[in-house]
C-alpha cells in the first residue's frame, strides 16, 4: 500500500514538473540584467514614477507561485540572477521615490518558499484538491485573499507569509529563503522527487541555455 501511494505521488510530481517545463521562460537570460536586449527591468521605473507624479497609491508584489516554480529557477542554475532581479526591483522602487521626494511604495514578496507556496501535491485520482492553487502558477481565491489581507493589514493573516522588501530587509529575506528552501527539499518523499524533476527538465534547460548563448553572440 505504501509503495502504491509513493508511486502515485511520483506520478503527481511528474505531471506538475511537466506543467512547469511547459511554462519556462524563453531562455535563461530572462532573469539576467545584462543580456543583449538590455535590462528587461529598465522600463519598470516609469510605472512608480507615473504613480508618484499623479498621487496614485501603488502596491507592488511578487506573486506566490508554487515553490516548485522557484525550484525550476534554481535548477537552471540562475537562482542568483533571480535574487539580483528582486534586488533590482527594490532599488528601482526606492530610487524613483527619492527622485520624487516621496516614500517608496510597499513592495511585497509572496513567492519563494513559505507555508502557502510549499503546499503538498495531492495524489492523482483522489478527490483531494489543492487549497491554494489551480496549478503551479495560478492561485485560488484563498491565496489571493491571503495576499490582500497581508498587504492591506486586514482580516486573518500569517506574519510568516509575505515579506515587505526594502534595501534594509533584503539580506535577511534571502537568508530566510535559503533556510526555507533547505526545509522544503528535506521533506520526506522529496529526495526522489527532486531527482525526477531535474531529469525531466534537463534537456530543456540545456537547449535554452544554448539558445541564450547564441542570441548573445548575435547581439555582440
Amino acid at each position: 500500500m505504501k509503495a502504491d501511494i509513493e508511486a502515485l505521488n511520483l506520478s503527481s510530481r511528474k505531471e506538475f514538473y511537466k506543467n512547469i517545463a511547459s511554462q519556462y521562460p524563453p531562455n535563461v537570460c530572462s532573469y539576467s540584467l545584462n543580456c543583449n536586449i538590455g535590462n528587461p527591468l529598465s522600463t519598470l521605473a516609469s510605472i512608480p514614477d507615473f504613480a508618484h507624479k499623479n498621487n496614485i497609491r501603488l502596491y507592488l508584489h511578487i506573486p506566490p507561485v508554487h515553490a516548485w516554480f522557484t525550484e525550476a529557477i534554481h535548477a537552471q542554475g540562475i537562482g542568483d540572477f533571480y535574487n539580483l532581479w528582486i534586488g533590482e526591483l527594490v532599488k528601482i522602487n526606492e530610487a524613483v521615490a527619492a527622485r520624487n521626494k516621496r516614500e517608496p511604495f510597499p513592495l511585497w514578496d509572496f513567492g519563494g518558499y513559505n507555508a502557502l507556496t510549499m503546499e503538498k501535491l495531492p495524489i492523482p485520482g483522489s478527490k483531494e484538491k489543492m487549497q491554494n492553487y489551480y496549478e503551479g502558477s495560478h492561485c485560488l481565491p484563498t491565496a489571493g485573499n491571503a495576499v490582500m489581507n497581508r498587504m492591506f493589514d486586514h482580516g486573518e493573516q500569517s506574519p510568516a507569509f509575505g515579506r515587505l522588501l526594502t534595501s534594509g530587509t533584503l539580506a535577511r529575506h534571502f537568508e530566510e529563503q535559503k533556510l526555507q528552501r533547505d526545509f522544503f527539499l528535506s521533506r520526506p518523499g522529496l529526495a526522489v522527487g527532486k531527482q525526477d524533476f531535474l531529469h525531466s527538465i534537463d534537456g530543456l534547460v540545456i537547449k535554452r541555455r544554448h539558445k541564450c548563448s547564441a542570441s548573445d553572440k548575435e547581439g555582440s
